[in-house]
């Protein structure tokens, strides 16, 4: 008698556990959620100026790109700009209300370097070192959707 009350309460046990694995399973967040999309952010470019010009840049809505795309990606953006340092890179959903047509697709997001890239001021102003400059690419075709550059 003894040995078939063990049975019946590692099994009660066992069901317990496995609810509560399921529980936990789907409480624990996935890539997908009906909620916001959570931001990507650049140690760069601090995602304030970035939205101050329009863009927004948040966890890509399709299938993650290849890192071997991102390469690709990163090298079109730097030869865009006549071979600028790659700073960082981000596969991403890239939104730039600003822009018309406004831009709201998965993309890469290519920091360059924005060393030597100033203002062109009217006469009288100063001119302005760029802080920034973030480049959007096509993963489809690596071609440049955009060039973001900024103080």
């Amino acid at each position: 008698m003894s040995l078939r009350f063990s049975k019946r309460r590692y099994l009660a046990l066992a069901m317990v556990v496995i609810a509560a694995g399921a529980v936990l399973a789907l409480s624990i967040p996935s890539g997908r959620s009906s909620g916001p999309n959570p931001a990507v952010s650049f140690s760069t470019i601090p995602a304030e100026k970035l939205a101050v010009n329009g863009i927004i840049l948040s966890a890509a809505q399709g299938a993650m790109a290849s890192d071997a795309s991102g390469g690709a990606a990163a090298e079109a953006a730097s030869s865009a700009l006549g071979g600028r340092a790659i700073l960082e890179s981000h596969y991403a959903h890239c939104v730039d209300t600003q822009r018309v047509p406004a831009v709201s697709e998965d993309c890469w997001a290519v920091s360059l370097d924005p060393q030597g890239i100033t203002s062109n001021p009217p006469p009288g102003a100063p001119v302005q070192q760029a802080t920034y400059v973030l480049v959007l690419i096509d993963p489809a075709n690596d071609s440049v959707i955009e060039v973001a550059e900024g103080r």
